[in-house]
């Protein structure tokens, strides 16, 4: 039956390969791979989505890989393409492979961090590996449409279960899944709006070819479910590429307009005024639970921060999965004036941008350079394609599918769901169009010792990369296993050695990863300030947890010496340790000064330094009055660089307040409170604290007129506040008798 689904016509004419068992083994892994990642997830990692993609697609494009270089070596031949596209990509990862070498962080371009690895070296080459049996393997229109197939049934269950999920019925059994907001793609609504538009127009595509009636209700029932889905999810990222594409295809056909029938022409105009509908009506507010908004780095700092990075190392950039150290080193100041001013970004606004700066512009221009052979190869045998041909339609499908996902690069950043659709749809785009132009060449293994022994080493190196995959990736995996358990026992309020256990054998799986180490070393810190509160017959527990704690992040911070987040967490431990650690502001000191040299743009770090230091001033002002003195001094600098940096920092200006109390200079505290207090703008509580220690400063200097004044602005903010009600009646007494 599914013979009926195709045309009759070959689309490519090259030599088919030998269909040995291997072959067909490598050619359904990548059919299985592409139908399993997109719904596969744990949940009992505490990444369930985005490391388990990526080990599990990994470890299958290896093994297909294996099974394709086997099925070589046993026919005794080898045959190869001779296009200039093979040259771009083997210069994509030369220069990826050199980026990798030069990286700030080694293990962050080796695996990647929590929630990204789809950019890491090891990814990166798989990609690559994949692309390049897409084009070896899939050579016929029939196995071309199972791999669609494939996809097209993926994305009919996540379309499924997640309209299932807005409207909270939960079908999945696990806690983490009964949220409306959850989706098997990842932790993204914007990811799944952008997937599910481009299988959208897959789909719609083979609805149009097909003319066996129970696969066009398959398709026609696909086709409305990813349309409702669209709606309600209600993501513009997802409607103006989906548009675009619809109106390309327009065109395309109107080109050729005696080919086809009416439909091709009357269904994507319907489907395009149905999208162009759902830009100005907002589905989302037809739920009793709107799909969260996703979070993206503005592009006007994306771009800043890129060509700092590029000035930096322009042809390297900083290393694959670097951005988080590109944003913390060259983050503008600007930005510090923008809603999301407090966090930290790993990728710009796009995937270019994030690109370009950790990848350089050598890296970039060979990728750009196999799109833009590919697209152009395209466009080319779409156009010239004659009258009767039309094996070019089912490229166009590709080429259009694969058009969405690189103006939505133009967009937004990629996690490894919309990687893994950039890939496959390039490859099949280059499968049709491009590599069937190339030269054929067929190298005879027993005549040919060269390409004998590469296959060779090729079947050893994949055999060992897989292998190292399974230990090194293993690890990984397990680590985040144990991290979980460790997450839950915390929700769960379970003994603190079963919680430490956990997290300590992650540390030991991988000692790379951060989030372990932090989470054990608050654990000690609790445990300490637990042991301190039962007494002193628990000193010796508190001793021994607070060095605990301080053993463990002293240990991460000699493996990642550069990473500001340790350092903040580091400063926080003192804080908390603060009656178990005698010099904890010294300490805490040291490490918000480490910050601020890592981030030198980031008004709250500078705001913590200045912080800290207030705090240790003003304990030495008894002991120590000099050096109280030089530290408070240096607080006021902080305090003012933090309110240049962030143009409203308004609690920067109260400590600066703050820091001229406690040197002894109260016109100058007044000064800082009297700019706060009648400003409307200010946050009420800043305001209040305002107006409260202008009060205090007018009562020291016997100006009670003053003073009132001041309470009594407080209660025109707070009305209910007791404290202040009791002042005011303990001031005007006396004004009274």
């Amino acid at each position: 039956m599914w013979r009926k689904f195709l045309f009759r016509k070959k689309t490519f004419e090259v030599p088919d390969q030998k269909q040995d068992s291997f072959i067909k083994v490598a050619r359904w892994l990548i059919i299985a791979v592409v139908f399993l990642t997109p719904i596969f997830f744990l949940p009992i990692s505490s990444d369930p989505f985005e490391l388990n993609k990526v080990f599990l697609f990994n470890i299958i494009i290896l093994v297909s890989a294996l099974c394709y270089l086997i099925s070589e070596f046993r026919k005794r031949e080898v045959m190869f393409f001779s296009g200039p596209w093979q040259w771009w990509m083997a210069g994509y990862c030369f220069f990826y492979l050199l980026s990798f070498f030069l990286s700030k962080s080694y293990y962050q371009s080796a695996v990647g961090v929590s929630g990204y690895f789809s950019a890491s070296i090891i990814s990166a080459f798989c990609f690559a590996i994949f692309f390049y049996l897409i084009i070896k393997l899939f050579r016929t229109r029939r196995i071309i449409y199972y791999l669609l197939g494939s996809l097209l049934a993926s994305s009919f269950v996540i379309i499924i279960l997640n309209l299932f999920q807005l409207f909270e019925v939960y079908l999945l059994p696990w806690d983490m899944t009964k949220n409306a907001n959850f989706n098997l793609l990842a932790n993204s609504s914007t990811t799944l709006a952008v997937f599910c538009a481009t299988t959208l127009f897959i789909g719609f595509g083979l609805f149009l070819f097909t003319k066996i009636r129970w696969q066009k209700i398959v398709l026609g029932v696909y086709l409305l479910a990813a349309l409702a889905l669209l709606f309600f999810i209600d993501k513009e990222i997802a409607f103006y590429p989906l548009a675009l594409v619809l109106f390309a295809w327009l065109i395309f056909i109107s080109l050729k307009a005696k080919q086809f029938s009416n439909w091709w022409v009357i269904l994507p105009t319907l489907i395009l005024l149905i999208v162009v509908v759902f830009i100005f009506i907002n589905g989302s507010a037809l739920l009793k639970n709107p799909v969260s908004e996703s979070i993206f780095l503005d592009n006007e700092t994306s771009l800043s921060i890129t060509w700092q990075s590029i000035l930096k190392s322009p042809l390297w950039g900083s290393g694959p999965q670097t951005f988080s150290y590109d944003f913390a080193t060259y983050r503008p100041v600007e930005f510090n004036d923008s809603a999301f001013w407090s966090l930290r970004f790993i990728k710009a606004s796009n995937e270019w941008f994030t690109q370009a700066a950790t990848l350089g512009l050598a890296t970039g221009l060979a990728m750009l350079g196999l799109v833009l052979w590919v697209l152009v190869k395209s466009v080319n045998k779409i156009v010239t394609a004659k009258g009767d041909e039309k094996d070019w339609v089912l490229g166009l499908i590709i080429l259009l599918a694969w058009f969405m996902i690189f103006v939505t690069s133009l967009m937004m950043p990629f996690n490894f769901i919309l990687f893994l659709l950039d890939w496959l749809l390039l490859a099949l785009a280059a499968r049709i169009f491009v590599v069937n132009r190339d030269k054929i060449k067929v190298f005879k293994l027993n005549k040919n010792t060269a390409v004998r022994l590469v296959i060779m080493g090729g079947l050893a190196l994949m055999s060992i990369s897989i292998v190292l995959l399974f230990l090194f990736g293993g690890r990984v995996w397990l680590a985040d296993y144990y991290t979980q358990q460790a997450q839950s026992g915390i929700a769960a309020k379970q003994e603190f050695k079963d919680i430490e256990k956990n997290l300590i054998r992650s540390t030991e799986l991988n000692p790379y990863e951060i989030q372990p180490y932090i989470t054990l070393a608050q654990g000690y810190a609790t445990q300490a300030q637990l042991a301190a509160l039962e007494g002193e017959t628990q000193t010796v527990p508190a001793q021994q947890y607070t060095q605990q704690a301080l053993d463990t992040l002293k240990s991460l911070k000699e493996k990642q010496p550069d990473n500001p987040i340790i350092y903040r967490q580091e400063a926080l431990l003192y804080e908390s340790l603060r009656s178990l650690v005698g010099n904890v502001d010294e300490l805490a000191e040291k490490a918000y000064t480490r910050i601020v040299e890592l981030e030198p743009n980031d008004a709250l770090a500078r705001f913590n330094l200045g912080r800290t230091r207030l705090f240790y001033g003003q304990t030495l002002l008894a002991s120590n009055p000099e050096l109280a003195q030089e530290i408070l001094i240096k607080a006021i600098s902080d305090f003012r660089q933090a309110a240049e940096l962030k143009t409203d920092y308004h609690a920067a200006l109260l400590n600066t307040g703050y820091a001229y109390e406690a040197l002894g200079d109260p016109q100058a505290a007044l000064t800082n409170y009297t700019t706060l207090a009648p400003d409307e703008s200010v946050d009420s509580e800043i305001r209040a604290e305002a107006y409260w220690r202008q009060g205090n400063i007018y009562e020291a200097l016997e100006q009670t007129d003053l003073a009132i004044s001041a309470y009594e602005a407080i209660l025109l903010l707070s009305p209910e506040n007791q404290v202040v009600n009791e002042k005011l009646n303990q001031l005007r007494v006396p004004a009274e008798e």
